[in-house]
């Protein structure tokens, strides 16, 4: 029974460094989409006050960072919080699991 407990918290460690590995991708995904957002956003904002002429393709190209960041920051940004939430669910798997253990003797002299 303890060897079960022990692949399980392993099994829930590893879990949990992959879920943490992802909500790190998702933070840098979500950086990036920002930047894009923002980036799309001046290009069009100096193009319509006249700061620099832009062309159409600029400015297509520009709307597509805007909509494609917006998109990808969502996207990232819901499946950031989707592992999280799970993240927490495995740490109190994790926890629980380890309470489990029987460690009643542990440490003391016979």
């Amino acid at each position: 029974m303890p060897d079960d407990l022990h692949a399980r918290i392993d099994r829930l460690e590893a879990d949990g460094e992959a879920l943490v590995a992802a909500i790190e991708a998702c933070r840098k995904a979500i950086v990036v989409a920002r930047a894009l957002i923002i980036v799309g956003g001046v290009v069009i904002a100096a193009g319509f006050t006249g700061i620099f002429y832009i062309s159409a393709t600029t400015a297509l190209l520009a709307f597509g960072a805007v909509i494609g960041g917006i998109v990808w920051f969502g996207a990232n940004h819901s499946t950031q919080r989707e592992a999280r939430e799970t993240l927490k669910a495995i740490e109190i798997k994790r926890a629980r699991t380890i309470d489990a253990l029987d460690f009643r003797g542990a440490g003391t002299l016979h």
